[in-house]
């Protein structure tokens, strides 16, 4: 039985090289090609991958990877839908289908293609799939749980391949798991995650900007809405409703928290540091009674759910816009490359940058001072001997409202309200209602509204619309440029 070639590697001043047997024109002849790298794990596998080509030579005409990767993922994708579509998946499943399929086409774009992109479907081998994945790992410094994801999609693609007969079988489950770059150790320590104080919190929501005030006046209401109401998660606020929050008359007694990771819905007692807020959007939205709290402003989905839409990025740019507008009013915040800027908006030796989940952690982690004591006494009293159990039991019923310790809550954020309706009262008030109205109508499946005289009604209402006493108990401005300087003190506070 012949021995099965695995080529030379040479180390040269310039690199590694690679020798190998190849056929040339009919004619078996030695190579040698500069691999461009000075790591020998890496040299390895591109030696491998050349020496797996030249015994399965090119066939003349034959497709590559990168030109059939999207008609087949296109074709997979379409297959879910309609599988999803049979068992009579709704239109919001069907549209998370598709864009979890769009974010699997980006890794493949982004880290398969540049690997196995130019080669030949039938030279394509578990050696060159092994590289691929190494590539996502080691290369381009993803998680292991990334690089499981792009084994996943590359399967689900040579699978599509072989039914096609487009290949004879399916490379990606022939690998060898030894050749695979080993995951974390379990006992690994993860990096905590940074988080706004409640000071930073205020100069947060003291942020607009003309270009994009209502996409930044959403992610604060959400923001305020997740960090006081239980900590919602980002699907949470997508799927949140104004009949969840009680919104009739205005009301905004309780809020529904739908947790649908869980299935474990909660009901809270609507804070009152939160229902200002909570008004504010009510009544900038129409005053609606019913349909989503914060749907899609455009797009194809414009008026229906969001879906698969992250926040963090936009957050992190919000914040530091916010706390250079105060740092040009006299307020002490952040600086950028200062030790607190470097943790929140980029990742060091021991944490991890701002995300949007931050609000949930915040909310847990002040919940969990505040309410440490308690805890202390009622477990011995219980009788628990381990914590688990013991929460266990101390988990409410389902339908029970509950109470968000006021320790919990954020500090100074109320007087940051009339600066919102002052804000308000200097924008176009009638065609902002008159958008948010439209938004509305179609999702519901009416039709387009437009006419003068609900412009008129509009325009009338908004003239006679008072500030509610309650909420105005401080003199606004403007603050395109800079927050109010009341808020000086509050900002100044270090973490609770």
């Amino acid at each position: 039985m012949p021995r099965k070639a695995t080529g030379q590697l040479i180390l040269r001043e310039t690199g590694y090289f690679g020798r190998y047997w190849a056929n040339q024109d009919g004619v078996r002849v030695r190579v040698s090609v500069a691999l461009e790298t000075f790591n020998a794990a890496l040299a390895e596998s591109k030696l491998a991958r050349l020496v797996a080509a030249a015994a399965r030579p090119e066939r003349v005409g034959e497709e590559t990877f990168g030109d059939v990767l999207g008609r087949v993922h296109a074709s997979i994708i379409d297959s879910q839908v309609d599988n999803a579509r049979q068992q009579g998946a709704d239109a919001d499943h069907l549209a998370r289908i598709r864009m979890y399929g769009k974010d699997a086409l980006t890794r493949l774009e982004q880290y398969a293609a540049p690997v196995i992109g130019d080669m030949p479907l039938s030279t394509i081998g578990p050696t060159d799939i092994c590289s691929a994945l190494r590539f996502c790992r080691e290369k381009k410094g993803k998680s292991h749980q990334t690089m499981l994801h792009l084994k996943k999609h590359l399967q689900d693609v040579f699978s599509e391949l072989r039914r096609d007969q487009l290949v004879t079988k399916n490379p990606v489950r022939d690998i060898d798991p030894d050749d695979l770059p080993k995951p974390p150790p379990k006992n690994m320590r993860r990096k905590p995650r940074a988080v706004l104080t409640d000071g930073e919190l205020a100069l947060y929501l003291c942020h607009s900007s003309k270009l994009h005030h209502q996409a930044i006046r959403e992610r604060q209401v959400m923001s305020v809405i997740a960090r006081i109401a239980g900590g919602l998660r980002t699907g949470d606020l997508h799927g949140l409703t104004w009949s969840d929050l009680d919104a009739t008359d205005g009301r905004f007694a309780t809020v529904f928290v739908p947790r649908e990771k869980t299935g474990e819905p909660d009901w809270f007692v609507c804070p009152e540091s939160l229902r200002p807020f909570l008004v504010f959007w009510w009544e900038l939205n129409g005053c609606p009674t019913e349909g989503l709290v914060f749907p899609a402003s455009r797009g194809e989905r414009q008026g229906e759910r969001k879906i698969k839409v992250s926040h963090a990025r936009a957050l992190k740019r919000d914040v530091q816009a916010a706390f250079e507008a105060a740092r040009k009013a006299g307020i002490e915040a952040p600086a950028p490359r200062s030790e607190r800027w470097l943790q929140l908006f980029t990742v060091t030796p021991r944490t991890l940058p701002l995300d949007f989940h931050g609000w949930r952690r915040v909310f847990v982690q002040q919940t969990r001072r505040a309410k440490r004591e308690l805890d202390q006494h009622s477990m011995p009293l219980s009788g628990h001997r381990s914590s688990a159990v013991h929460g266990v039991y101390a988990q409410g019923i389902s339908n029970e409202v509950k109470t968000i310790p006021a320790d919990s809550l954020p500090s100074g954020i109320e007087a940051i309200v009339p600066q919102w309706y002052e804000w308000w009262k200097g924008a176009d008030r009638v065609g902002y209602e008159r958008a948010a109205r439209k938004r509305q109508t179609l999702a519901l499946g009416g039709s387009e509204p437009s006419s003068d005289a609900d412009d008129a009604r509009l325009s009338a209402r908004n003239d006679s619309l008072a500030i509610s006493p309650a909420l105005c108990h401080a003199g606004g401005r403007g603050f395109e440029s800079r927050p109010p300087r009341h808020l000086a003190r509050v900002a100044n506070n270090g973490p609770r």
